[in-house]
């Protein structure tokens, strides 16, 4: 018997800002909505894991301390999580509906990679619930241990002329994140520290290693060397210097930096490349809109005793907009990195997920005609009151 693998067709097209592509069937929307925040401020938030607390001189510069020792010791982080936020909460119901379709081919095998959701700071996953004939594999990715990926491998289905539909039910409690910056404290970075390295990396769409992203980045900087600072400026920078322009899949930092557009996930790449060419951690966050399931990229940088700031370059000051250590409850994480690796490897598709927001796929087929064999991811998001 022979056995002919395909790989998904790239398919391209927009549809009110909304670029859709197969092979990856990646559906990038960053389409702004309103980010007004209000409400009583209360920590509501999930719990920090344990985080530095520096016992040093220190040095006071306007509302904001900048520590200049290392001694470092470790100490719960509530007596320096009151700095950001979690409050406003809000429960979604998630559908994904998954549809296989065969018109008329014998399907030897057909592989499914979708990101899981997950927990994370700012989301909580409360149910999670399966509905589905053909159960998928949860397998962590080697970015985090709150990356997972659902996987699965489906063999002789659907039969010729007949569909699969799978769908899953998470219920979401997701909470609007600020930084309270009053008397805020700055402790210096462990250089040495694996994650530091990690988030502080180039990479594959964060060229922070580009002399471009690094003389863009010293000009910037000047003589600041404050990282809570020296974000808010790169920040101000890429949603005042790129325009919004819908392009096929993700050009990353260096292409953004040139071109001056792009979309969300370039806003994103390029605030995280000019963080990491500063020695900032930083990193890009893959969602959707909780409002309307289209998809949106966004970042975080990192600053010592405090946690993950999040910041979103698309909306900013050119759009009248403050999402600078202020983010709203309307968002659903998927995963906080580019560049993951997917698991198993593909046969046939590339092994890495540039950006992992919908499903990747293949298929192998002994007969019959295999552009008639499709998948097709359908979202719901329904606010529980």
């Amino acid at each position: 018997m022979k056995i002919k693998w395909y790989k998904p067709k790239q398919n391209y097209f927009v549809v009110s800002f909304i670029l859709l592509f197969l092979n990856a069937s990646l559906i990038n929307s960053c389409t702004p909505v309103s980010n007004k925040l209000g409400g009583t401020i209360e920590n509501h938030g999930p719990n920090f894991t344990e985080t530095p607390q520096l016992i040093a001189t220190i040095q006071q510069t306007d509302k904001t301390t900048i520590i200049t020792s290392n001694s470092l010791k470790t100490t719960p982080s509530s007596e320096l999580s009151a700095h950001l936020i979690f409050s406003n909460q809000k429960t979604y119901l998630v559908k994904r509906i998954l549809t296989i379709t065969n018109g008329g081919a014998d399907i030897i095998a057909l592989r499914i990679w979708l990101p899981s959701i997950t927990n994370w700071d700012s989301q909580k996953t409360l149910s999670s619930k399966p509905i589905m004939s053909i159960m998928p594999t949860q397998l962590p990715m080697e970015t985090s241990a709150n990356d997972i990926s659902d996987y699965w491998e489906i063999r002789k289905n659907p039969s010729s002329n007949q569909s699969i539909t799978m769908t899953q039910e998470y219920l979401v409690e997701v909470f609007q994140t600020e930084l309270l910056t009053d008397n805020l404290t700055i402790l210096p970075y462990n250089q040495s520290d694996t994650e530091y390295q990690r988030y502080t990396k180039a990479e594959n769409l964060i060229e922070a290693d580009a002399p471009e992203i690094i003389n863009m980045a010293k000009n910037l900087a000047a003589s600041e060397d404050n990282p809570y600072r020296l974000a808010k400026i790169f920040y101000e920078y890429v949603n005042n210097s790129l325009n919004y322009q819908s392009i096929e899949g993700i050009g990353g930092a260096l292409f953004a930096l040139e071109q001056g557009y792009g979309e969300c996930g370039d806003y994103a790449a390029l605030f995280v490349a000019l963080c990491r060419a500063t020695g900032i951690p930083a990193r890009p966050v893959i969602g959707s809109w909780a409002p309307t399931g289209d998809y949106h990229v966004w970042a975080e940088f990192y600053l010592e005793g405090i946690g993950w700031i999040p910041v979103d370059p698309t909306l900013g000051p050119k759009d009248g907009h403050n999402t600078f250590g202020k983010i709203d409850n309307q968002r659903i994480i998927f995963n906080k990195t580019f560049n993951i690796e997917l698991e198993p490897k593909p046969h046939l598709i590339e092994p890495i997920a540039d950006l992992f927001q919908t499903y990747y796929w293949e298929f192998e087929i002994s007969s019959g005609d295999p552009k008639k064999v499709t998948v097709n991811l359908d979202y719901e998001l329904t606010e529980q009151k």
